[in-house]
């Protein structure tokens, strides 16, 4: 049987049935033709009361194409949903990738910084490290000697107790004539002069320079830093070995050659009958150059230097 949703039309419906029935019973004598006659008025009852019951639900035939036409637009209205909602992605699908491209960008501009930052630290290490190779070229190492010559020593010694002797002479002879000026009453008084002159030439402290003292640095190594032309002259070398260790020196006046150097100097000097003209000269490992003063003559890293104070006429040794 069509089952009914509203309950008072299954109430009502029921009622009817039960009636029918009751009638059936009292009435059993009425034609099988009657019976079905009712029996088919009951189902039909039924049927239009579930018929009403059905179309109050779904409403009438033109409520029915309205129930179509809703369904039909909830349908565009879920095919717009699902546009919107496939649009929403893309758009969503869009922003994520420019998004990422952003970020992938991003990541290339950091990279390329880090890159460049690399790049920087590299090329100030390299300078530094030119910096530091400089720094080290700009001094080099130069082995220095000075000291007067054997010779010149000799002529000093000669010339320098040649003064004092000379010195004692005349005084003697001053000496003398005042003495001869004077009366001398007897001949004790003549005796004690002899006597005084002797003792006095004989105290005279004769001047000399030892060995030891002739040599006046010994093989000194000095670091000397390379002037603004790139070089560094004998003069530079010698004068910053003299300084580190404290010996007096004095230029000419030129200011290209060494004049004096712990007091000792060039010049003439006599031995004797004879004389020499004594100078400051070098030579550059073992080589006396040809040419050239101290100022003006340059040495390398490692060289080896030895100023004298020679005659004219002689090497350096």
């Amino acid at each position: 049987m069509i089952g009914f949703t509203n309950k008072p039309m299954r109430f009502a419906a029921l009622c009817i049935m039960f009636a029918l029935l009751f009638s059936l019973a009292s009435c059993s004598k009425k034609s099988s033709v009657d019976e079905v006659s009712l029996i088919g008025d009951v189902t039909g009852i039924l049927y239009n009361t579930d018929l009403a019951e059905t179309e109050s639900i779904n409403g009438s035939d033109s409520n029915g194409q309205e129930t179509t036409g809703s369904v039909g637009t909830a349908e565009e209205t879920t095919g717009a949903s699902d546009n919107a909602n496939v649009t929403s992605d893309e758009v969503t699908a869009e922003e994520s990738t420019e998004a990422e491209m952003t970020s992938a960008e991003s990541l290339a501009e950091t990279t390329e910084a880090e890159t460049t930052t690399l790049a920087e630290n590299n090329e100030t290490t390299e300078t530094e490290g030119e910096t530091t190779g400089n720094t080290q070229s700009d001094m080099i190492s130069v082995t220095v000697s000075v000291r007067i010559s054997d010779k010149y020593a000799e002529y000093l010694i000669y010339t320098i107790n040649a003064e004092r002797q000379a010195a004692l002479d005349a005084s003697s002879e001053t000496t003398s004539a005042d003495d001869d000026g004077e009366e001398s009453g007897d001949a004790e008084s003549d005796g004690e002069n002899e006597t005084a002159e002797k003792t006095e030439t004989e105290t005279i402290e004769l001047f000399d320079i030892p060995a030891s003292e002739r040599v006046i640095l010994s093989s000194v190594t000095v670091t000397v830093e390379v002037g603004g032309d790139g070089e560094v002259s004998v003069l530079d070398a010698v004068t910053a070995a003299l300084s580190e260790y404290g010996v007096d020196y004095t230029l000419d006046l030129t200011g290209q050659s060494i004049s004096t150097i712990a007091g000792y100097e060039g010049g003439t000097l006599s031995y004797e009958d004879s004389s020499a003209v004594f100078f400051w000269g070098y030579s550059i490992n073992g080589v006396e150059p040809s040419s050239g003063r101290a100022g003006t003559n340059f040495v390398s890293d490692g060289d080896v230097i030895l100023y004298s104070l020679i005659a004219t006429s002689d090497a350096v040794e």
